[in-house]
């Protein structure tokens, strides 16, 4: 096995360019550095840096070694790095693709007791995501689990609504009905457990079949387009939550109710790591239902 301490060392002689001043940089004795770079060699069976009284090189296997071990001593340098981090536990929790940070914002409280110590990692993903599957501690999915094992809480109820900016109204007019539509430039979201960006759900019952010009698995993206006035959005009522620029449109025909969950495995749940999570579910509940802005049960 390759000694990347030695090669460590090979790489500081070949940058100062002395045993002396690598002595120094390394904060090792020079008869230690002498010693370690010798054993390398023996174990590689080749010489690595040529003496003399007043000179010292390296030969082209250590040229080689430097070239090609750079990389490897970097590597194990992030290795040690993330191991050493993974000793503090991070709350890993995915969300779909652009749920503002709002929303999360009851759980980003570092400073809360009970949570302390506790890190946060938001991983986005447009995948329908399982706690004990995926490896992730909270997991926020718009449908709930049919997995009976997990810990599952209803976190924000919402209304899927069609909106338009102002100025594009203005431009192409107002749609009257549902069937306008295909004279729109239609803008829709493609997440696991939402509506379908082909298939508009109607109040009637029915669906209403869309062909849109912009197709995202982003809220962010597709509010975004919205805004500026690139065509009519079918989005999450939640996604405009903080802007009052849109003007609702097909209010009383196209609609349909959603609801986020928020899960984790039963195994978590149980152990002191698992408490922690769910006082934090129940704090983010409370925070909303205070806020009075969003739908929960």
């Amino acid at each position: 096995m390759l000694d990347l301490d030695a090669v460590v060392m090979i790489m500081a002689i070949a940058r100062d360019g002395s045993l002396a001043h690598a002595s120094r940089t390394l904060g090792l004795p020079r008869t230690t550095l002498t010693r370690r770079v010798a054993l390398l060699e023996e174990a590689l069976g080749v010489r690595l840096v040529e003496r003399s009284q007043r000179h010292l090189r390296l030969t082209e296997a250590g040229r080689l070694l430097v070239e090609q071990g750079a990389p490897l001593v970097d590597a194990a340098r992030q290795v040690e790095a993330t191991l050493q981090a993974s000793t503090h536990f991070r709350l890993r929790t995915a969300v779909p693709p652009g749920v503002g940070m709002d929303l999360l914002a009851p759980i980003l409280q570092p400073d809360d007791e009970a949570l302390a110590g506790l890190g946060l990692e938001i991983i986005y993903t447009d995948r329908e995501m399982h706690p004990i599957r995926d490896d992730f501690d909270l997991v926020v999915n718009l449908v709930p689990p049919t997995d009976g094992t997990l810990y599952s809480r209803s976190f924000l109820r919402f209304s899927w609504r069609c909106f338009a900016a102002p100025a594009y109204l203005a431009t192409r007019g107002h749609p009257a009905r549902a069937a306008d539509l295909a004279a729109h430039s239609c803008i829709a979201l493609r997440i696991p457990g939402g509506v379908s960006p082909f298939l508009w759900p109607l109040r009637a019952g029915r669906g209403l079949r869309v062909n849109p010009w912009f197709v995202s698995n982003s809220m962010s993206a597709a509010l975004q387009m919205v805004l500026a006035g690139r065509g009519i959005g079918l989005l999450p009522d939640i996604a405009f939550a903080a802007t009052r620029e849109l003007v609702p449109v097909l209010q009383d025909e196209i609609g349909a109710e959603g609801e986020f969950f928020l899960s984790m495995g039963q195994r978590l749940n149980d152990s002191k790591r698992g408490r922690r999570i769910r006082l934090l579910i129940e704090k983010a509940l409370r925070h909303l239902h205070q806020a009075g802005g969003a739908r929960t049960r």
